[in-house]
């Protein structure tokens, strides 16, 4: 018998047990140090109280995740025949758990950044839009103005000359008055001189 091994070095891992057509729970004994690199040297179907011997360093499958640990297992000396189906790898539910919440993190992230790249690119577009519409804005402005100031000119000009007419026109009925005036007072002097 094989003394109680070292808890550290036990994990508990689902995999086919070679007595039964289920899948059976077994304490795979791992070392610490090999943890990472997810590498069995033996394995004890706790149910059939029978320990599956492998070569050691083997690598059974390459997607295992961290394992918890299993405590206070004690085996016999291990068999000498393999198993012939290489073990299989189970997730516990646990795992499947982190897995879906990074995945979760992980498609949430990448929406988030999505988003902001959407929103930065729709804020460049509405700045454009705004730039445009101020230009456009400002040249309408611009055009309205210089519009008002051709038609302004042009009433000064009309207003100006319609001003220059009246004053010519009045300048000549005064010159006519004038001469009336005179004639008649030369014609008045006339008479009296007529009369004496």
């Amino acid at each position: 018998m094989k003394e109680a091994v070292n808890a550290s070095a036990l994990v508990e891992h689902t995999v086919d047990c070679p007595l039964a057509d289920n899948q059976m729970s077994f304490s795979i004994l791992k070392q610490e140090e090999d943890f990472t690199i997810r590498k069995i040297n033996e394995a004890l179907c706790i149910s059939h109280n029978v320990c599956i011997n492998r070569d050691e360093g083997k690598e059974i499958n390459s997607i295992w995740h961290t394992m918890t640990v299993k405590t206070g297992c004690t085996f016999d000396e291990p068999l000498t025949q393999g198993i012939d189906e290489p073990m299989r790898h189970r997730e516990t539910k646990e795992e499947e758990e982190d897995d879906k919440k990074r995945k979760r993190r992980k498609e949430q992230k990448r929406r988030r950044r999505e988003d902001r790249r959407a929103n930065d690119k729709n804020e460049k577009e509405e700045e454009k839009k705004k730039e445009e519409k101020k230009k456009k804005r400002t040249a309408e402005e611009e055009e309205q103005r210089k519009k008002l100031t051709d038609e302004q000119k042009k009433k000064n000009l009309k207003k100006n000359t319609e001003e220059e007419k009246r004053d010519e026109k009045g300048k000549k009925k005064q010159k006519k008055k004038q001469k009336r005036g005179i004639k008649k007072k030369a014609k008045e002097e006339k008479t009296e001189k007529h009369e004496d």
